[in-house]
């Protein structure tokens, strides 16, 4: 049977072409997924006993994976996302992004401690504290010498959230993929400590 200027056989064959095809890009796209996910299991290897952890892989692309376990008692989440886009509808930049967040963490204030560099004479240069709701606070905050043990690390942001009842270390970690366990250790370290002071 003829339709229009295609035969039934040729659209027989089109389709068994596309379907072989489309498994051959599933069995490739799933085989790379697990190399890439034996790659985040060996970097993660050495922070897992520190939290008494679980690696968790994307079901996916295997984009980013995580670490979930407890530290001195305290839920931790640990994220990475390799090769993250450095502006959300830019693909000119690219970075390792890794995160460490503390829960439940008590606090009635949002707060963050980021380092902030002039763009084209905008802006300002430095360590910044920003917390719009209380003042006192911001003030405590920027006595208390958190920016330079951040510094110490880079230029990495401390952000409370106050409704999600989350402290988060995040940071470019680039080439990187997780902080060494020394490192790893230090700020969970800070942020248990900054829990405690229920700032």
């Amino acid at each position: 049977m003829i339709q229009g200027d295609v035969s039934t056989t040729d659209i027989i064959f089109g389709s068994v072409v596309l379907a072989g095809f489309m498994g051959v890009a599933y069995v490739i796209g799933r085989t790379m997924s697990a190399i890439t996910n034996r790659k985040y299991a060996r970097a993660w290897a050495p922070l897992v006993p520190l939290l008494h952890g679980t690696v968790v892989f994307d079901k996916g692309a295997a984009a980013s994976s995580s670490l979930h376990g407890t530290y001195k008692g305290h839920a931790v989440h640990a994220h990475m996302e390799p090769q993250r886009r450095q502006y959300e509808h830019s693909d000119t930049g690219r970075y390792n992004y890794f995160s460490i967040t503390l829960k439940d963490v008590p606090g009635v204030h949002d707060w963050r401690i980021y380092h902030d560099t002039k763009i084209f004479g905008l802006g300002r240069d430095g360590w910044q504290v920003s917390c719009r709701e209380n003042d006192a606070l911001r003030a405590k905050l920027e006595a208390s010498g958190i920016a330079g043990v951040l510094a110490m690390l880079g230029t990495p942001q401390l952000q409370f959230d106050k409704d999600w009842h989350t402290l988060e270390f995040s940071n470019d970690i680039t080439p990187n993929l997780v902080l060494t366990p020394t490192d790893f250790t230090d700020v969970l370290e800070l942020l248990v400590r900054l829990k405690t002071a229920q700032l």
